[in-house]
C-alpha cells in the first residue's frame, strides 16, 4: 500500500505543482517555468540528499521504524501543504517535508518487501513493487484528468 502511495505522490508533485505555480491568479501564482523550478527545487534536493542517507538509516535501525516515520512525516507534510499553501515559499517548504517522508518510505518499503520474500522470488517481488509504483502513478494521472475535466465543465 505504501509503495502505491509513493507512486501517487511522486507523480502528483511533478504534475500538479507546475500547474499551480503557472496558473494565473487567483487560481495559481501566475509564475513562469523558473518559479516552478524554484518551488520544486527543495523537494528535489531533499530527495537527492535524503534517499541515500535513508539507506544508511534503514541498515542501522531496521526497516519498520523508518518506514512508519516516513509515513508520518509525509502525512504531516501533506497536511501542512493543505493548510499552508498561500505562497510559493510555503509550498516549497512543505514539499521538502513531504520529500523527507517519501525517501524513508521508498527505501524502507522496498527493503521490507525484499527482506520478507524468499531469495528465489526476489526478482519477482521487486518487479511487482515497481509495478505498484507505476499503478500509483497511473491512478494519480487518472485522478488529475478527472479533476481537470470537471473543473472545465463547471
Amino acid at each position: 500500500m505504501l509503495i502505491l502511495i509513493f507512486g501517487i505522490t511522486m507523480l502528483m508533485v511533478y504534475q500538479t505543482i507546475p500547474i499551480l505555480v503557472r496558473s494565473p491568479q487567483p487560481l495559481g501564482f501566475g509564475g513562469d517555468a523558473v518559479s516552478t523550478a524554484m518551488v520544486q527545487l527543495p523537494f528535489m534536493i531533499v530527495i537527492l540528499v535524503f534517499a541515500p542517507s535513508s539507506g544508511f538509516i534503514v541498515s542501522k535501525i531496521g526497516n519498520l521504524k523508518p518506514t512508519v516515520a516516513g509515513a508520518i512525516i509525509m502525512t504531516i507534510g501533506f497536511f501542512s501543504l493543505f493548510m499552508f499553501h498561500s505562497t510559493e515559499f510555503m509550498i516549497a517548504i512543505n514539499l521538502a517535508i513531504v520529500a523527507a517522508g517519501i525517501s524513508l518510505i521508498q527505501v524502507g518499503a522496498f527493503n521490507i518487501t525484499l527482506e520478507y520474500t524468499p531469495h528465489r522470488f526476489s526478482g519477482v517481488s521487486i518487479g511487482m513493487s515497481v509495478v505498484l509504483v507505476l499503478i500509483g502513478s497511473s491512478i494519480d494521472l487518472q485522478l488529475q484528468q478527472y479533476t481537470c475535466k470537471h473543473i472545465r465543465s463547471s
